[in-house]
């Protein structure tokens, strides 16, 4: 063990093995043994362990496997861990977390009720300090540092640290679950911030868990019981590596988060496009506001005042679109009233969407004073300029007449975005739609901004549109892609990192590329996916038996977590279908970007509750109707562990990202030159060679009825990037459940593009 003892010290790292002895949880004494003493024994409590360690090379890393026995004794009430020290910490190393924390995040915190906000009282304005809820962080101020989690808590166990004057980076990656429970994992730093220590653990034994916005709630952990002749094994694998900056860390995370992953294969279920008649129908039945006409964001019988009209974030106005692309008659009309009525009465006279509306009366989004009805949370427009753009090129696309109503409002919520920049050179993440002020500044609120600008430029041709989406899009890169924190996308987290910032901002650089046709922005939409994917869960968690989850078998690949206050995975992406990450992959070649949006979008469906399968929620065990998707899936303990694995009896915006998932990305993408067929629907695709064509075997193995769609092109054609509604013209598959079909398809001459 010297020789890896050795290794880790070149980059001032020690390890050691310790084992504790609890008190409910609260440790009375512990025990360590050092690597290179290894293989030793260790005394606790009148038991006698045996320990040791094993090391192999795996990939350009270590894997080790650290194992305690218990030779003699017992220990009621106890947990074993491993110690990683690093030596020459400081609080300018950057921390990761995956879905966890982001810079440790050491920020400014303040601690308020659920859903918090700021006022004047709390510093501030267009230039403030970053300021994140009371969420697990490392000190910004003296006293005590520390983070101390379960596996559930992140997206993939793992933590990654960034040296910045070494620029070395560390990852580390864990087994989520031993025999005796869930794992746990502490970060804590020195009283004089000189060293920090991370400790993966067997099982989790917290003092304190998180709950919504508390870090002090008391913990109910417990040790294992071990008794003589138990064994653990600690799985890791330990990365040291060159890293010149914060987004390579990122990078090297991503192409290692599925390092122990395990079974990652999907299971066929539920098809899209079922999926979408159930959700269409819901809406159609539920949730057309025939007064105001507009889709609602929940149905009529959820009386919230945010249930009604919200702009973006959470879907409307976004539903119209999603509808707009692959719904019958009933739909179609009904999402272009939604727009009539966004470029209608909705749109004030410097050209913002109202933010929120119920019954009629308009409310803002300050949470403490809903009736200032000026203040908006700036991603909401932003979300609106984008889908409002897609919308207007899909009808165009169509051949359908657009009303001028549209193109007009368009090109004053563009304008509205035009001035806010002029005056400020950003644009926030609250502002005064009267007064055309930021009220907080800062954040990636805006990231999806420029991207519906250099929509707005592309169908109204206005050069400053163009001018101001790519000077913002370089910004949100420097500022907050190269620092490691994208955040301000939801509304009520204060400005806590976050996972729809990040997506939000991978879409606008794909479609920026997409528009432009300029390749300067697909390594910032490369560095970006980076990010994002430490959001996306890169394996299958194991939810208890008893749980809702457990007992249907959920699969949490692919799910996505909200932020670092709102514990818990989600189905998708909110808002969005994800498609950005197909794209990605078309124009770089990175099959990655690929495989990770297959697992998001093909996993989506088993979180839709139906009448043949209705999902329960805690409240009373009450059932979620058909076409009700709760955006629930947690695998943490911030809401209770009886609530791991539920969800609270409620329809939510997820409903959407499904309807997208069908509508924008194809069931299978197939290209005809080479011969390659990516099956990302519930479908089974079988490719075979017939000379001047290929066969294409398609099989449902779902017991639903199934239209998917086929897109087919050569890879020589991603040269030129997607028309903005490609998914608008694919080949339509109708296939009876368990039916199988086979479709000849000419060969395309094979041009070699990447």
């Amino acid at each position: 063990m010297e020789a890896i003892s050795d290794q880790l010290l070149g980059d001032h790292i020690s390890l050691a093995l310790r084992i504790a002895r609890f008190q409910g949880n609260r440790p009375l004494s512990q025990a360590q043994v050092d690597l290179a003493q290894l293989p030793g024994s260790l005394e606790i409590a009148g038991s006698h362990w045996i320990c040791s360690a094993a090391f192999d090379s795996v990939d350009g890393g270590l894997e080790g496997y650290l194992r305690f026995c218990l030779d003699a004794g017992s220990l009621p009430d106890g947990n074993v861990a491993v110690d990683l020290t690093f030596h020459t910490w400081s609080q300018a190393h950057y921390l990761l977390m995956p879905a966890a924390a982001y810079n440790g995040n050491r920020y400014r915190a303040v601690r308020k009720r659920y859903p918090p906000f700021l006022h004047a009282d709390d510093i501030i304005g267009a230039a403030m300090p970053v300021t994140i809820s009371d969420v697990p962080r490392l000190n910004i101020a003296d006293g005590p540092s520390q983070i101390h989690l379960r596996s559930g808590d992140l997206a993939t166990p793992a933590v990654a640290v960034f040296d910045p004057d070494r620029q070395r980076g560390c990852l580390i990656l864990f087994e989520p679950m031993t025999a005796y429970g869930t794992t746990g994992v502490r970060f804590g730093e020195s009283p004089d911030r000189t060293r920090a220590t991370l400790s993966i653990e067997a099982p989790a034994v917290r003092a304190t868990r998180y709950t919504m916005v508390n870090p002090d709630h008391p913990s109910d952990d417990r040790g294992a019981a071990f008794a003589a002749g138990d064994r653990v094994a600690l799985r890791l694998r330990l990365f040291l590596f060159d890293c010149p900056a914060i987004p390579d860390l990122f990078g090297f995370f991503f192409r290692h988060r599925q390092d122990m992953a395990g079974d990652t294969r999907l299971v066929h279920g539920l098809p899209w496009s079922a999926a979408y008649r159930i959700i269409e129908d819901k809406y159609n039945r539920t949730q057309y506001n025939d007064r105001y006409h507009y889709y609602r964001l929940t149905p009529k019988t959820e009386t919230s005042v945010y249930g009604d009209w919200q702009a973006g974030w959470c879907g409307g106005g976004l539903n119209a679109l999603a509808l707009a692309y692959d719904g019958g008659e009933i739909s179609q009309q009904r999402a272009k009233r939604t727009m009539d009525s966004i470029f209608g009465y909705l749109q004030n006279q410097h050209g913002y969407i109202q933010p929120s509306m119920h019954e009629g009366k308009p409310f803002g989004d300050d949470f403490d004073y809903k009736e200032a009805a000026g203040v908006l949370l700036v991603r909401k427009n932003g979300d609106i300029l984008l889908f409002a753009a897609r919308f207007i090129a899909l009808l165009r696309q169509r051949g359908e007449p657009v009303p001028e109503t549209w193109i007009a409002g368009l090109g004053y919520l563009a304008d509205a975005f035009v001035r806010l920049w002029q005056r400020y050179g950003q644009f926030g993440q609250f502002v005064d739609i009267e007064a055309e002020t930021i009220l907080q500044g800062g954040t990636a609120s805006g990231s999806v901004v420029p991207g519906g600008l250099i929509l707005a430029w592309k169908l109204l041709e206005k050069p400053v549109y163009r001018d101001i989406a790519e000077a913002s899009a370089r910004c949100y890169f420097k500022q907050h892609v190269c620092q490691g924190l994208i955040n301000g996308g939801p509304g009520e987290i204060l400005q806590s990192p976050d996972s729809e910032s990040a997506s939000n901002l991978l879409e606008s650089y794909v479609t920026l590329y997409e528009v432009t046709g300029d390749r300067q922005w697909l390594p910032m939409a490369e560095a970006t996916a980076h990010h994002c994917a430490s959001w996306v869960v890169s394996y299958n968690f194991i939810f208890p038996s008893q749980s809702v989850f457990g007992r249907l078998g959920m699969r949490t690949l692919g799910s996505v977590y909200a932020n670092v206050q709102n514990k818990h995975a989600a189905p998708g992406f909110c808002t969005l279908s994800g498609a950005a990450w197909l794209r990605l992959a078309r124009a770089t070649g990175d099959r990655r970007y690929l495989d990770l949006i297959r697992e998001t979008a093909h996993n989506i469906t088993q979180y839709l509750s139906r009448e043949d399968r209705p999902i329960a929620s805690w409240n009373q065990g009450r059932p979620l109707p058909p076409g009700w998707m709760n955006e629930r899936v947690n695998m943490s303990d911030w809401e209770g562990k009886d609530n791991i694995g539920g969800v609270f009896f409620g329809s939510c915006w997820s409903e959407i990202s499904c309807l997208l998932t069908y509508a924008e990305i194809p069931g299978i993408w197939f290209l005809t030159d080479t011969g390659e067929a990516m099956a990302l629907d519930h479908v089974n695709v079988t490719v075979m060679d017939d000379g001047q064509a290929w066969q294409l075997a398609v099989h449902n193995p779902t017991r639903f009825r199934s239209t998917v769609k086929l897109l087919a092109e050569p890879r020589s054609a991603f040269a030129q990037p997607w028309e903005i509604a490609a998914t608008d013209h694919c080949r339509l598959i109708d296939l009876a459940p368990d039916e199988h079909l086979v479709l000849r398809i000419a060969k395309a001459i094979t041009a070699p593009y990447f």
